[in-house]
């Protein structure tokens, strides 16, 4: 089976191609990434079983001052990638964000990057090409013998809190917790998100829209003060900046994709012992 993997070489792109293939042998997984040297927008005339759209620019916070950026690499190439270069695609899997919800009942994004993802939908959509859409929460967790080459890259991307708290306690500094106790995220293990994705092509696809994560809002500041005096970390509080949210509602319908294809794992999961447990693995990552 021909599959192209796009992202390859970021914080979830690395995992995914390690997990592919090292689950299944007759997978021939062509990366694409830029820190590849190779460009969505440049490519051209090719075939394949499976598109997993991974690569994008992902911060909520810099998309605001890099409006232009963002929409041009997270929308612009990704139209001349589908639908203007002369590739041929049997099915997509495309990797959007919860940040399209400034709630879990409308969809609504209130940042420049949730735009480009929403937006990133609907191209997607319009090639119809079956697809498999996931609106990823927040993914958690490390794995050194793969991440510890992409250090650089992780900390602009999904784990930016943990990393945060681990270059904290590497360094000896203060950890800053933004101000706003009622903030929550839905932290999940990353290795869901290659399951789900290998789970999707063993399938022949799964098409539809679905939410990727637990489903459960953890508050965030007490999830980072427990870590901080579970690892000795000093830390104090400030104003969070723009942009950030304070965190969703949950519609656990949502996430259906995710409790029938990882059942026992979603039944039991609890994101504050993950995040406890995948803390030593941050600081072997990073040190």
């Amino acid at each position: 089976m021909k599959i192209i993997l796009t992202g390859s070489a970021g914080y979830i792109g690395s995992l995914v191609h390690h997990y592919l293939s090292d689950s299944v042998s007759n997978f021939d997984i062509e990366s694409i990434d830029l820190d590849l040297g190779t460009d969505i927008e440049n490519v051209k005339d090719r075939d394949c079983d499976v598109l997993i759209h991974l690569a994008a620019y992902t911060s909520v916070i810099d998309s605001y001052t890099e409006h232009e950026s963002y929409y041009h690499n997270n929308c612009s190439k990704l139209h001349k990638f589908l639908m203007l270069n002369n590739n041929r695609f049997k099915y997509i899997i495309y990797s959007s964000s919860g940040a399209i919800y400034p709630d879990r009942y409308e969809i609504n994004p209130e940042s420049v990057y949730g735009s480009t993802k929403l937006e990133g939908e609907f191209l997607v959509k319009r090639t119809g090409i079956p697809h498999s859409i996931l609106r990823f929460a927040n993914p958690v967790g490390v794995v050194p013998q793969i991440h510890k080459l992409i250090t650089k890259k992780i900390t602009s991307s999904y784990p930016n809190v943990m990393i945060g708290l681990t270059l904290s306690k590497l360094r000896n500094q203060i950890f800053h917790i933004h101000k706003s106790s009622n903030m929550t995220r839905d932290f999940y293990p990353v290795s869901w998100i290659a399951k789900i994705i290998l789970a999707i092509i063993q399938r022949g696809g799964i098409e539809g829209t679905f939410d990727l994560g637990s489903g459960i809002p953890t508050n965030v500041n007490s999830l980072l003060i427990k870590i901080c005096n579970e690892f000795s970390i000093d830390y104090d509080f400030i104003p969070p900046p723009p942009g950030v949210g304070l965190g969703f509602k949950i519609d656990f319908n949502k996430f259906k994709l995710v409790s029938d294809l990882l059942e026992h794992e979603f039944i039991d999961y609890n994101p504050v012992d993950y995040c406890l447990s995948q803390f030593p693995n941050y600081l072997e990552t990073f040190s």
